[in-house]
Parts: structure tokens; sequence; C-alpha cells
């Protein structure tokens, strides 16, 4: 029964993947985009793996999956070896009964770039993604050369902002929820709640089934242990800062904070965009990461 949902979800991403491609008017140029599984603390996470060169490690946000890369993934595979993660309890990775703390993510990723022997790589990470990728980064400073927080979260929200966090569906789970959620999360409303965008969102959430992860992930990062305030000096990797101007989830003000703490770092702000510059304002997006990353 397993196998069949695997071989589903694999088929519904190539659907998914292939339809915001074209959509998008994207160059799908075959170039094998490999999807591969290994066990980490017995559990199996899922990921995508293309492209030869410096590893460039992508971490998606709560509730997504790599799909939310396919925008990047086919920008860089020619220089770089792209790496685009399922995390534990999200997309086709497993989704064991975890308390789902951000630190609990960190270490799976941890233990996976182990396994696969990857050191001073590149990590771009996306809200969620970018709160586990500068715990990484502070706890395994050796491991990232450079670091990317796009949209990120992990500092404490001040209350008029906590109020709202605390009243969002971060798992929705009916069609009408769906597009309550990608309001917020694009500058773009018209085009991104649409019938289309809706029926993409709802075939790959109910595919992922992560409704449970995501409620866990809500109520640990409540914990201000889990916070990054007071922290992010001691980032060593130099750090691009990229933020939608119109972001509803992670506002501009966090990026200002990020850029005030981090030593070395730069701030790039995405005019008319919101929370997932990579998909919303993909050739932008794109540019700005090759640049730095050069």
């Amino acid at each position: 029964m397993q196998e069949v949902k695997t071989k589903m979800i694999d088929l519904a991403t190539d659907m998914v993947g292939r339809l915001i491609y074209y959509r998008n008017g994207i160059d799908q140029t075959p170039r094998t985009q490999i999807s591969k599984s290994v066990k980490i603390r017995g559990h199996r996470i899922w990921y995508q793996d293309i492209g030869e060169g410096r590893p460039l490690v992508l971490l998606h946000g709560l509730g997504s999956n790599s799909l939310s890369w396919l925008m990047t993934i086919p920008a860089f595979s020619k220089q770089f070896r792209v790496i685009a993660i399922d995390h534990i309890g999200h997309g086709r990775s497993d989704k064991p009964a975890l308390a789902y703390r951000v630190t609990d993510f960190v270490d799976y990723i941890e233990e996976f770039l182990s396994y696969l022997n990857l050191s001073n790589i590149d990590l771009v990470g996306n809200s969620l993604g970018g709160w586990i990728g500068a715990r990484l980064a502070l706890k395994r400073p050796e491991l990232i050369e450079r670091l990317v927080l796009v949209g990120s979260a992990g500092l404490e929200p001040w209350p008029e902002l906590r109020e709202k966090l605390e009243n969002t569906k971060f798992a929705p789970r009916t069609a009408r929820e769906i597009k309550a959620f990608l309001s917020m999360c694009f500058y773009d409303k018209l085009r991104y709640t649409n019938q289309f965008s809706v029926m993409i969102s709802y075939l790959v959430r109910s595919l992922d089934a992560s409704h449970s992860t995501i409620e866990k992930v809500i109520e640990s990062a409540k914990d201000p242990s889990e916070w990054l305030n007071g922290k992010l000096h001691e980032i060593k990797a130099n750090t691009l800062l990229l933020w939608g101007e119109h972001d509803e989830l992670m506002p501009i003000k966090f990026a200002h904070q990020f850029a005030e703490s981090i030593p070395r770092t730069e701030l790039k702000i995405i005019t008319k965009c919101g929370h997932v510059p990579q998909i919303e304002k993909a050739k932008e997006f794109n540019r700005i990461l090759k640049d730095f990353l050069r």
C-alpha cells in the first residue's frame, strides 16, 4: 500500500512540476532530475539530486516540500549539485510521531549531510527552512560556506504579528482555507489564489498529509529556546537575506533584524513580492542568488 502511495505522489509531483514549468514559461529541456531517498534515524528522507559541482542545498518552508524549488533547480543545476530535500514529516518523507521542534529538523539535516558526505555547502532556506539553516549554521559552522535566508522565520514575533500568526491556518484542509492561506503567501493575489493555484495546492497537500506535523511545529515554535534572538551574531557564514517587500507572514521588519544581527550579511528586497519569492518572482530571485553565489 505504501509503495502504491509513493508512486502516486511521484506521479503527482511530476505532473504538478510540469504544469508549473509550463505556466511560467520555464525551459523543460530534459536533464535527469533524480529522486532519491536515504534512511536517517530509521526514517526515510526523500530528496531531489541533480547536477554536478559545489553542493547547493535547498530547504523548503512549513507544510511545503521540494516542489517549492521547481523554478530554482533548473536555473542552478548546470553549475551546482542541487539537492532539494523533503523535510521529515513533509512531502514524500516519512512522518513519524515526533515533537517536530526546529532542533529536530536541524538534527535530521545534519545527519543527512553527513550521510552524503557533504561539507562547505551553500544552503538556501525559505521560512522554516531558513530557521533550520540558521540553527545549523550556529551548531555546525564548518558545514556551511554561504547561507541564504529567504523570508526566514525564527525571530520572536511582536504582539500584533503573534496574534495574526496564531489565527492563521497553516494546515488548511479545504479549498477555501487554502485560498486564504495562499493570499497571505503571495503579493499578486489575483494570480496565486485563482482556481488553478488552489487546485494544485490542494492536490499537493492532500497527498502530503502532514497536517499533524504542521500543528506540532506551530506549537513548538512558541518556545523561546527555539528562537534565534541573541544568537545570530555567532553566524560565521557569508549570508544573503532575500525578502519579499510585501511578506505578510515574515514581514520586512524581520529582514532588518536579521541584517543588524548577522556579521557578514547583505540584504536584498524584491518589490511587489510576498513570502515565497523563489516562486512569485523566480527570475529576479534566481538572478540575485546567482550573483551572490559567484
